[in-house]
């Protein structure tokens, strides 16, 4: 609108018009309704859900098991020699189709 009327595209008339309607018509209404239901909605937690959300002491996290321990291994030499995550997965998937057919 404003490009309008600086481009001489629209008279200051027109650009009147424009916003008496849109006044009128209550244009800025479904904002103020989406502003005030933001706020509204907004409300603070819980105490207790706060105290649940806190995150855990590392003495409480989960260790991580043997068999990712082995697995971290594998996949990081294989990254120290060059090879990349899908061509690493792409050569087990491959090992072990042929083993599961080997077994059949």
């Amino acid at each position: 609108m404003h490009e309008d009327y600086q481009h001489n595209e629209r008279s200051a008339l027109g650009v009147g018009w424009w916003y008496l309607t849109h006044l009128i018509t209550w244009w800025r209404f479904p904002y103020w309704v989406a502003e005030w239901d933001h706020r509204f909605s907004m409300k603070s937690l819980l105490e207790s859900i706060a105290q649940w959300s806190k995150p855990l002491p590392s003495e409480q996290w989960a260790k991580p098991s043997a068999a990712l321990k082995e697995q971290s291994m594998k996949i990081e030499k294989a990254f120290a020699q060059g090879q990349d995550f899908m061509a690493y997965f792409n050569a087990n998937l491959n090992e072990t189709k042929a083993a599961e057919s080997t077994n059949n």
